[in-house]
């Protein structure tokens, strides 16, 4: 598979998670704390979450622009790269300080970390790729 079609895939497919995400908190915020920790919520839980959805909404929204125009300004894949970086330890820092974790919350939470990582590695090589096509 070629470089530019692996990255408009992972920016599809993260777009799609994270608009489902974002909205899954919104519509069943129950169903996070349920399958996560086996626990209810309060008030400071929920606003917290939903500061987190409206987090991923922006992921979502950046990886929509760079799909579109990632080809024509080959910096989008930069700026999506960077969002990617800023979220590699935030899971990994919400299972540490969890105090109550479902089964599900340990492969839910350990994941993320490592394919921000790997998403974002891969949108600087997709930019040096575009970049080097044009300079030549």
């Amino acid at each position: 598979m070629r470089l530019p079609t692996l990255v408009n895939l992972v920016l599809l497919a993260a777009f799609a998670i994270d608009v489902a995400l974002a909205i899954g908190v919104f519509v069943a915020p129950g169903l996070w704390f349920d399958t996560l920790h086996g626990t209810g919520f309060d008030a400071r839980d929920l606003a917290f979450l939903r500061r987190c959805a409206a987090q991923w909404a922006v992921f979502a929204g950046l990886q929509a622009v760079a799909l579109v125009w990632w080809r024509y300004f080959p910096g989008m894949l930069l700026v999506v790269a960077g969002a990617r970086f800023a979220d590699v330890f935030t899971d990994w820092t919400y299972l540490a300080s969890s105090d109550t974790l479902t089964w599900m919350a340990w492969p839910g939470l350990l994941l993320p970390g490592f394919l921000n990582l790997g998403m974002g590695v891969l949108l600087l090589f997709g930019h040096q790729e575009a970049t080097s096509d044009d300079a030549a």
